[in-house]
């Protein structure tokens, strides 16, 4: 019953925005809903704390996270791939807003073109242009154009969280959008300005969201290591905004 009631909760939740989601019975959402079971069963966090941590999330930063749909067109404009992924909206200027996606996405061979779209958790679609690809961490930035959505901007932490901390990934993953996975801290390296956690996840996350307990960013996934989630820092997410602004000037 437990995995029921969280799960319908969040269902319920996602209708009540204006998107319909009928009940999901694939494999992949088995799999998150058990994750949901486990990280009550073993003590994480308090039931009633949980289902509250979990309706914030998608209330306050599930509008921050969007869907990335990049399609691969050759020099005779024939679709040849499209790569799934995720991004994250971290600021705006007017109706302008600038997303962290995964810069593996938009990696091409010479006389191919991309078109990289963007799906908000309504599920409206943008066109991205992209503005930025960072010289030091796998992390572009695109921006979109909304004049009749507003979105908000993830809110970004101020301290680095500690090993054992619980965290959260929000993104498009196991073939799931607005998706939301858990675990845990389990290691460093700071000298590569990564962090390791047992967040279980695929590729469809890269970009997504790592959150801390107050709901604030701690880092984007970009890479897997047997099946588990690492990010990169908030320290190295702050030198790309820091290196994508001395290019503006």
């Amino acid at each position: 019953m437990k995995k029921l009631i969280i799960m319908m909760g969040l269902i319920l939740l996602l209708s009540s925005c204006g998107m319909y989601i009928g009940e999901e019975k694939s494999e992949d959402f088995q799999f998150l809903s058990n994750q949901y079971d486990a990280y009550i069963d073993h003590d994480i966090s308090k039931e009633e704390q949980f289902y509250q941590l979990i309706n914030d999330a998608m209330i306050e930063v599930m509008p921050s996270i969007v869907k990335i749909e990049v399609s691969i067109f050759s020099n005779l404009n024939i679709l040849v791939e499209t790569r799934i992924s995720s991004g994250v909206i971290f600021d705006h200027i007017e109706d302008e807003y600038y997303i962290f996606i995964d810069q593996n996405q938009t990696n091409i061979i010479a006389g191919q073109k991309v078109i990289i779209r963007a799906i908000d958790y309504m599920n409206n679609i943008h066109l991205a242009n992209q503005i930025y690809n960072d010289h030091i961490e796998p992390i572009t930035i695109v921006s979109i154009t909304s004049k009749y959505y507003h979105y908000d901007v993830i809110d970004m932490a101020k301290y680095t969280p500690k090993i054992g901390e619980p965290v959260l990934l929000l993104g498009n993953h196991y073939k799931i959008q607005n998706a939301t996975s858990m675990g845990l801290i389990t290691s460093y390296r700071f000298d590569l300005n990564r962090i390791y956690t047992s967040i279980p996840s695929d590729e469809l996350s890269h970009g997504g969201a790592i959150m801390n307990n107050q709901l604030q960013l701690i880092g984007l996934q970009t890479e897997l290591l047997e099946g588990a989630s690492v990010m990169i820092t908030l320290d190295a997410i702050t030198n790309v905004i820091t290196n994508y602004h001395q290019l503006e000037r």
